[in-house]
């Protein structure tokens, strides 16, 4: 009876320790002009996109569970490119965690268009 509590308990320690807690995301350069990088935050963690090209898309995660302060706040997005820099707070998350799964990002010439999906 002690080996199956062990291994319930190893168990759920596994499910625990893996599971996804952050935000995906996704940058698309429909701009004319390539992007030199791309920095999404959450004012406790970042995320970098280097390298961006016309048409391209790149994908990460921000992950929520390193050095998370457990207080309400809003992403910021900065975008380089060769002649701008341009600048952006976006969303919500409440209580140190994420409400939506994953933001898309869509940079044009001279927008950025920021939609964010829940699971």
């Amino acid at each position: 009876m002690k080996i199956f509590k062990y291994i319930f308990f190893l168990i759920n320690i596994f499910i625990l320790t893996s599971c996804k807690y952050g935000v995906d995301f996704e940058i698309q350069n429909n701009a004319k002009n390539d992007i030199d990088s791309v920095i999404v935050t959450n004012g406790f963690n970042y995320l970098k996109f280097n390298d961006i090209k016309f048409n391209e898309k790149k994908e990460g995660f921000l992950d929520f569970k390193k050095n998370n302060p457990k207080h309400d706040g809003q992403y910021f997005l900065k975008v380089f490119t060769k002649n701008s820099i341009k600048e952006k707070p976006f969303g919500y998350y409440s209580n140190g965690g994420p409400s939506g799964s994953k933001f898309k990002i869509i940079v044009e010439n001279d927008t950025l268009l920021i939609n964010e999906y829940f699971d």
